[in-house]
């Protein structure tokens, strides 16, 4: 069954609906009219939010309960959880750096190898007396190209995990960012203006703020209370 005061509250709002659709304003009279328009509608507003006010404190105390249970129980996997993925970053980039110290010293041991056969290809043409095979030997010489050593990681491969790095940025020198955002019309594009600050202060001083680049207006909006 429906509720009759919904009922109500939808009959009152259609009339109001209806009336505002109808309404015309072009004489003194009128105008009072509307007026006193307004202050009916505002009442039918009071009355709609009255109604759900209760339902809505009521919804949302249930909410603020079932939200407290559920963080109560899942701050600590949080936790347990960066606790284990720090752990996990640590572990990999320690054996990130063993790997590639290893990787070094192995590139270090091919390359020294392929520099000691191009010096002895190198030095056999020095010796040979036909063109010919020197001209081959030199060749031979910088043909060889050292191997490229890879070391595959020790870290375990998880199904499900992986390891994704992204880059970030701070602005540590606010003004020198400022100095060549104005220089670069690329940088000045991620300097962003806090309209609101800037609008609280202009309601506070009204018209008598001169700031370059920043034009302060009045705007009008017509306030009406209910009965």
């Amino acid at each position: 069954m429906q509720d009759l005061q919904v009922v109500k509250l939808e009959q009152e709002i259609n009339t109001a609906v209806a009336k505002a659709e109808s309404m015309a304003i072009g004489n003194p009279e009128q105008y009072q009219e509307g007026a006193l328009f307004l202050k009916e509608i505002k009442t039918v507003q009071k009355n709609v939010t009255e109604y759900w006010g209760t339902l809505k404190t009521s919804a949302h105390k249930t909410w603020k309960e079932i939200c407290g249970k559920e963080k109560d129980m899942l701050d600590p996997l949080k936790a347990v959880e960066a606790i284990t993925k720090k752990l996990q970053l640590c572990y990999q980039n320690e054996q990130e750096q063993i790997r590639r110290k290893e990787e070094a010293r192995r590139q270090a041991i091919e390359d020294a190898r392929v520099e000691k056969e191009r010096q002895k290809l190198l030095k056999e043409a020095e010796k040979l007396k036909t063109p010919e095979l020197k001209e081959q030997r030199l060749i031979e010489a910088d043909e060889i190209v050292a191997n490229v050593i890879a070391v595959e990681t020790s870290v375990p491969k998880v199904k499900g995990q992986s390891i994704r790095k992204t880059w970030k940025a701070k602005i540590v020198n606010k003004k020198a960012f400022l100095a060549a955002a104005l220089k670069d019309e690329n940088l000045l594009s991620f300097v962003s203006i806090d309209n609101g600050e800037l609008n609280r202060m202009a309601g506070k001083r009204g018209g008598n703020l001169k700031y370059p680049g920043i034009e302060f207006y009045e705007e009008q909006s017509l306030s009406s209370t209910g009965w």
